[in-house]
């Protein structure tokens, strides 16, 4: 794990979505760089839990839908659809960190991810870094 946190050379500070957007890439965000070793400095990272919804499918055709690489990710949850957000940035994935975090822009996560909403969007919580 904690190889894996210095890897992270880029942090997303701070995340305002709207709730309307499709992609997270959509919102407004503030990238932090620096220290590989600090992670959210002053904060933790934002965590989400999602739900599956009517956009959510395990089916073939989602699957081929989504053929493109992803982009985001959730790391470190106890089960499917939860965890700590993670956005891919060239070929380096960075943590989003919990300033500004709230309901709105995790649905957006969710959403991308191809589930529902968010049943969750959690702060200061901590699941790895």
């Amino acid at each position: 794990l904690y190889a894996e946190r210095q890897k992270n050379h880029f942090l997303v500070h701070s995340v305002a979505c709207l709730g309307t957007e499709v992609h997270l890439a959509a919102c407004p965000l503030e990238f932090n760089y620096g220290n590989a070793t600090e992670s959210c400095p002053g904060g933790m990272p934002a965590v989400v839990s999602c739900v599956p919804g009517p956009l959510y499918a395990q089916s073939t055709a989602m699957k081929k839908k989504l053929k493109m690489a992803p982009t985001i990710r959730l790391k470190g949850g106890a089960k499917f659809g939860e965890g700590r957000v993670e956005v891919l940035k060239g070929s380096e994935w960075g943590t989003i960190c919990d300033d500004r975090w709230n309901l709105l822009s995790a649905s957006v996560v969710c959403r991308e991810l191809g589930f529902g909403s968010a049943k969750e969007a959690l702060t200061g919580a901590r699941m790895g870094q």
